[in-house]
Parts: C-alpha cells; sequence; structure tokens
C-alpha cells in the first residue's frame, strides 16, 4: 500500500501504474490535524499518520514522485527493510545536514532563523557533518515499536524546529542508532512539485 497526502495545493495527484500498489491520498479533509501550515498538516501524516490505515509496513511517497510500471513493491520492500526497519531515498546533491541547511535558507525553503537554531542544537549536541542526507520523498518502515518511538521524536523534532523534515530525519536516527537503508531512485521518477 502507499500513501500520500497533498494539502494547500502544493501538488496535483498523480495516479500510480496498475498494479503497483493500491494507493491511499490524505488531504486536509480526512488528516486528524491542523495547523495555519499546510504543509506541517501533510507532514504530520507523513510521519505519524501511517500507523492508522496500515499494518505491517508502509510506504510513503510526496504528491511528485510516481512508481515505475515494473515496480514490485513487496519485492523492494523485502530488500530494503531486510536489514533495517526504515528504508528512505539517498539525496541526489548532498551528504551533509548543515549543507542541506544552508540550502534550505538560500532557497527560502523555510524561516531561515528557526533551521539555523535548529541546526546549532544539533552541532552543539555532537551531530557530525556529512552523515547520510536523504529525501524523505520515498519513505517505507516496518510499523515495530523501535519505529513508533523514531517517529515520535521525529515529528517531535518538527513541530519544534524546520518543517523540513530531511533536516531532522539523520539526526533523529543518529540520535537513537537507528539504522536505515537508501533506496536508490532508479525505480521512480520525481516530478516538479506541482506538476500534473
Amino acid at each position: 500500500m502507499i500513501y500520500t497526502a497533498i494539502t494547500g495545493g502544493y501538488d496535483v495527484y498523480k495516479t500510480q501504474p496498475p498494479g503497483v500498489a493500491q494507493a491511499f491520498l490524505f488531504t486536509e479533509q480526512n488528516i486528524p490535524y491542523w495547523n495555519a501550515d499546510p504543509c506541517r498538516i501533510a507532514k504530520y501524516q507523513k510521519v505519524l499518520g501511517y500507523g492508522q490505515h496500515f499494518s505491517n509496513w508502509s510506504l510513503w511517497v510526496d504528491g511528485s514522485i510516481v512508481f515505475d510500471d515494473c515496480t514490485d513493491l513487496r519485492a523492494l520492500a523485502d530488500e530494503y527493510l531486510r536489514d533495517a526497519d526504515i528504508a528512505v531515498m539517498k539525496h541526489p546533491h548532498r551528504d551533509c545536514v548543515y549543507q542541506e541547511a544552508k540550502a534550505c535558507i538560500d532557497r527560502g525553503k523555510d524561516d531561515p532563523h528557526v533551521i539555523a537554531e535548529q541546526v546549532q542544537r544539533y552541532m552543539n549536541d555532537g551531530y557530525p557533518s556529512n552523515y547520510l542526507l536523504s529525501e524523505t520523498g520515498v519513505l517505507f518502515r516496518r510499523h515495530t515499536p523501535r519505529v513508533l518511538r523514531f517517529c515520535s521524536l521525529w515529528w517531535d523534532e518538527v513541530t519544534k524546529g524546520s518543517r523540513r523534515d530531511q533536516i531532522s530525519f539523520p539526526y533523529v536516527a543518529w540520535k537513537l542508532k537507528m539504522p536505515y537503508k537508501q533506496i536508490e531512485k532508479r525505480f521512480f521518477t520525481v516530478h516538479p512539485h506541482g506538476s500534473t
């Protein structure tokens, strides 16, 4: 099962190829969380909402992502969740949270003061540079107690820090010593946000 959330008209829903999986779409109307920022509403469903609808494992995809026709999601889950309970996309351009934070500030992706304070806190905590930066547009998870704890702490970081959840994802994984795998991009296509 694939699930996604589109809020605030940020994306246009893209149908996954027939036979890939049944997909669930969440919007402001069926997400049990409200925020003045539509992006944070979608993040809530992404980070915490999976357990309400799925049993063994789930796959989040951003509204801009479509899997290839021949992708076998069960086989993909078996491969990437064999030795870890979480798998995400490898970041195509950077491998460091601190570089990512600077890029987000430079591109106006969120409040620069919030981002700066967040990564300064990570630096003070000893979080290393060049530590497996990922994109969280594709997110496989087994629904284990350890993953539930991870997601709870991840949501706490998104709530008190930047809405750019890929800044906080590797920090929380490092903090909890949670191993995760990185998925190759060859299985799917990432479309520009808002495209049809």
